[in-house]
């Protein structure tokens, strides 16, 4: 089938092209510059030039295709209320071009932010209440909320994936720089389990939710059933960086100052830190774990790339890429 594909040259977007092109499924990328894009054209996407907040892009982008997978998001907030114009009303036009073209399927990729976090440390499942620490984790459920009012018409698949990782990824390399001074810092006490999906796994499940007859009007979370501790990732990551790295536990009041101060400077020099008080709302003292049950009951999904060997597989090519030295 035809499928467009909203995000394609971000992290994630990227693997999930090279999966549907796998799967020979022709892709169509909604893209805000075509030299941004050029790796996409190479394995012959079809750009078409637009961003989610431009309604007659996204009605040309549409024309023609089958399926929509959208991906564009914001995962930090330059300016108060973006998230609210990116990941909400971003994600309204998508779906009200996709529902006026008649597209057979949308898969939204959303996040474990819009469950919120694990109240007992159990796995959380798709049919607990949403209940999102975060600015982001909102703007998720609420686009969440906005896909499914569409569903009498649309049929729709929204997934979840918890922290995703692998070669291109930047969100875990200040980690893998830090874990090379031998200590990493942990925010609470590091008993605190996580879930993670590698970035080829999540592709192939993206891809399934799509393809799966089964899996219209339905949630699933994507991720590795194994879930290790804060401290056993954080020690994890510095073997994978090569050192021996000693866990160092922080007060929560410290971290968030810590935050707070990135945040400043950030605005300072005009960018936006991904270390910021949203995202230590999200993190600080809570465990994040979700089951991926139900998609393999559903889906038959089943990640291929342990974490353990997943993050050995990120720090190659943080290497390769002289990110860390």
């Amino acid at each position: 089938m035809r499928v467009l594909v909203t995000g394609a040259t971000g992290f994630v977007g990227g693997a999930l092209v090279a999966a549907l092109r796998e799967h020979q499924h022709d892709v169509r990328a909604l893209v805000r510059s075509r030299p941004r894009a050029e790796g996409l054209v190479a394995q012959g996407v079809e750009l078409t030039l637009g961003e989610v907040g431009d309604r007659q892009a996204l009605a040309d982008a549409v024309g023609g295709v089958q399926a929509v997978v959208h991906l564009a998001g914001l995962l930090a907030e330059p300016h108060p209320g973006d998230f609210i114009r990116v990941n909400v009303e971003g994600t309204r036009n998508v779906v009200e071009a996709a529902e006026a073209a008649g597209v057979e399927r949308l898969v939204f990729v959303s996040s474990v932010s819009a469950s919120g976090p694990s109240p007992t440390g159990a796995p959380l499942t798709e049919t607990q209440p949403s209940s999102p620490a975060s600015a982001y984790g909102r703007s998720k459920a609420d686009a969440e909320r906005l896909v499914r009012a569409h569903g009498e018409r649309l049929p729709y698949t929204i997934v979840r994936p918890p922290v995703v990782y692998g070669p291109g990824d930047r969100k875990l390399l200040p980690l893998f720089k830090l874990a090379r001074l031998g200590v990493l810092p942990s925010a609470g006490a590091g008993t605190e389990r996580v879930s993670l999906v590698h970035v080829r796994d999540l592709a192939v499940g993206i891809a399934a939710a799509l393809e799966h007859p089964a899996a219209a009007r339905d949630t699933f979370f994507l991720a590795d059933p194994d879930a290790p501790s804060l401290r056993e990732l954080l020690r994890t990551i510095g073997l994978a960086a090569g050192a021996d790295v000693h866990v160092l536990p922080l007060p929560p009041a410290a971290v968030f100052g810590a935050a707070l101060l990135t945040e400043t400077l950030g605005r300072l020099v005009r960018r936006t830190p991904m270390f910021n008080s949203d995202l230590i709302a999200d993190l600080v003292g809570h465990s994040w774990v979700c089951s991926p049950d139900h998609a393999r009951e559903v889906l038959g999904f089943e990640t291929k790339i342990g974490w353990r060997e997943g993050l050995r597989d990120a720090a190659g090519w943080y290497l390769a890429q002289s990110l860390v030295e």
